[in-house]
């Protein structure tokens, strides 16, 4: 992890995660917040729609099974710019109510592969991701538990410094 102070758009935190995408699935979720947790309506084979948003957090759809993914977090103080698109596979923009302070990046099976602390309140999150049809390739030849193929970014910014 590095750190560094700064203000509109640029990273104030960043954060590598390697998640298991148990069964193509994975999600970002305050620990402390109800159930139920996102992905209960996505499963894996919806390729077409990456990212579910949840009351308690969000949910990424990998196009791969049983691998860990890279996952890139930047805590950040407003807006980031626009990525470019031509570099990532899909983008978009979610919005998450973090109760407690703590958002966790784990498996559905309930492996964490890490927490942070965040302000609680209302939380924009940017995503992107790409590499997913080299994971969908690898995971039809039935490789498993192969690392960071497929690549998630995601850009963290309360909604008041909108």
């Amino acid at each position: 992890m590095s750190e560094s102070t700064s203000a509109g758009g640029e990273p104030d935190r960043r954060l590598v995660f390697q998640p298991l995408a148990d069964g193509g699935l994975f999600i970002l979720v305050d620990p402390d917040a109800p159930m139920p947790w996102p992905l209960q309506t996505a499963t894996a084979t919806d390729l077409r729609r990456p990212v579910v948003p949840g009351e308690s957090g969000l949910g990424f759809v990998s196009a791969g099974r049983d691998f860990f993914p890279s996952v890139e977090v930047r805590i950040i103080h407003g807006r980031p710019p626009d990525p470019s698109k031509e570099d990532w596979d899909f983008t978009g923009e979610e919005a998450i109510r973090v109760l407690s302070g703590v958002l966790s990046v784990r498996s559905l099976g309930g492996d964490v592969a890490g927490t942070f602390d965040v302000d609680p309140g209302l939380w924009h999150a940017a995503w992107r991701v790409r590499g997913r049809d080299e994971a969908a390739a690898r995971s039809s030849e039935l490789q498993m538990f192969f690392h960071g193929i497929e690549e998630w970014a995601l850009d963290l910014w309360p909604a008041d410094q909108d």
